[in-house]
């Protein structure tokens, strides 16, 4: 039982450092960070959809810092028209990789991450557990 129970330990670790840096790119966003208006200019059609959404529709939105502009693709489920003003937030250091600044926007992405992984680990972990020992009449 030693070995399981130190297994368990390893395990721990690992799922709270993976999930450490995914909410890592969130708290460094948030903190460091700048803020801009940003523009809705269009919607870009992504025909890889499935049998539900034969073509998901992505808002590129665009905005500038110190005269330059950039632009991005917003959430698919954004419900933006052409022409809307919405908030950004970037990395100083790379405003090529923007968000909407809004809870989604933000924090969509590292939540589906967070959850696909822990869902990953506890399989993995659950194949470790020993198997009890009982018996068959």
């Amino acid at each position: 039982m030693d070995s399981f129970f130190s297994k368990k330990r390893i395990f721990i670790k690992v799922l709270i450092i993976i999930e450490v840096v995914f909410l890592a790119d969130i708290i460094i966003l948030l903190v460091l960070g700048k803020t801009a208006e940003g523009k809705v200019i269009r919607y870009v059609d992504n025909p890889s959809g499935g049998v539900g959404y034969p073509s998901i529709r992505y808002p590129v939105i665009q905005f500038q810092v110190n005269g330059k502009a950039y632009k991005f693709s917003g959430n698919w489920d954004a419900d933006y028209h052409s022409g809307d003003i919405v908030p950004v937030i970037y990395r100083p250091w790379w405003p090529k990789k923007a968000r909407i600044f809004t809870f989604w926007g933000i924090a969509k992405r590292p939540m589906i991450q967070f959850i696909v992984t822990l869902v990953l680990w506890f399989l993995i972990y659950s194949s470790f557990k020993p198997k009890s020992k009982t018996k068959r009449l």
